[in-house]
Formats: structure tokens, sequence, C-alpha cells
């Protein structure tokens, strides 16, 4: 299996969390981070820009069009944009794909391919939210950054193993980071 991670805006812990469990699950992973990311890396994970490329198997810079996955002809099985902000959600739903990150989530909606959006911004504005519902309505998956209260979390890397495991559930990965509703 192969899928494109993307990091864009604040929350990167969720990133890296996603990419640390992609990682033991033996996912080929081909990461791009916009440049809010590049420079927010150390100060939100205690990680250097190096050792989160490090968790990666293919990364790329935001500026590269070159790179494999702007092709619809690179076979992927799909996309997680973790965390991704309101701007990126806004260029999105518009098709505008000034960067990597824009036209390999653009590629993967085209290719009817998974494409996950994960918000860790609130609140949402009125425009947000019909953003959000263009993204939906073209086949995204839109997964906030919420984890699942009824389980009793107790920390944060309970709640952010919660939100990684959802992702990987869209992508039908078994990885045990929570307990899904009705198992004991």
């Amino acid at each position: 299996m192969k899928i494109v991670v993307a990091l864009s805006g604040r929350g990167l812990l969720i990133g890296v969390k996603l990419l640390q469990a992609l990682r033991r699950l033996s996912v080929e992973t081909h990461v791009v981070l916009d440049d809010f990311s590049v420079e927010e890396v150390y100060s939100e994970t205690g990680l250097s820009r190096l050792e989160l490329s490090s968790l990666a198997d293919h990364n790329y810079a935001n500026n590269d069009f070159t790179a494999p996955i702007a092709s619809g002809s690179y076979q992927v099985d799909g996309m997680i944009i973790a965390p991704c902000s309101l701007k990126r959600v806004s260029d999105l739903a518009q098709g505008y794909s000034k960067d990597l990150i824009g036209r390999a989530a653009d590629v993967t909606l085209k290719e009817g391919r998974i494409l996950i959006i994960s918000l860790s911004e609130t609140p949402l504005s009125k425009e947000d939210i019909s953003n959000l519902i263009a993204l939906a309505e073209a086949g995204a998956t839109i997964l906030p950054a919420t984890p699942l209260f009824y389980t009793g979390v107790e920390d944060l890397n309970e709640a952010i193993g919660q939100i990684v495991g959802r992702m990987l559930d869209r992508f039908n990965l078994k990885h045990g980071l929570y307990k899904p509703w009705g198992v004991k």
C-alpha cells in the first residue's frame, strides 16, 4: 500500500503519529510539508526536519511539480492531509493547485482515490463549512481532529491515536490504536 501524507497547518503531532503508525504497518509513505509546517516542525513536535523526514519513505518539496505524486498515472491508494489548515481547505475547495499538496489532492480526487482532510482549527466560519461541503461533495472524507470521547480518553497521546486510527480505518488497515464501538 502507498499513501501520500501532507502536513499543512497547526497540529503537526497528528501527522507525526500518523507517519509512525504507517511505518509500523509497513505502508509506503510519500510526504509533503507546506511552508508553514516546515517552520513549525520543531516547536510543535520536538523533532528536527531531518527526524520528521526519516519517518517517511519518500519526501518532496512542496514546489516540486515533477514529483511522481503530481501525476494521476502514479498509483497510490490515497492521501491524508493531517493536519489540514482552513486556508488549505479553501484552496482545495476552489480547485487551486498552486503547490504539490494541492496538485496531489486534486489528482487524488479526480482519480477517485481516498482523500482524508483532517482539520485541527476551530471555530469554523460559514465559508469554511461551505468549503468542507464542496470537498465532501467532490469525494473527500472530512475527518476533524476530534477524539472519541465515549471511550474515556485520558491523555493527548490516546486522543491522537484514536484520530489516526480513524484515518487508517478508511484504508482498512488493522492498527490497534483504539477499540471500536462494541469491542471489549
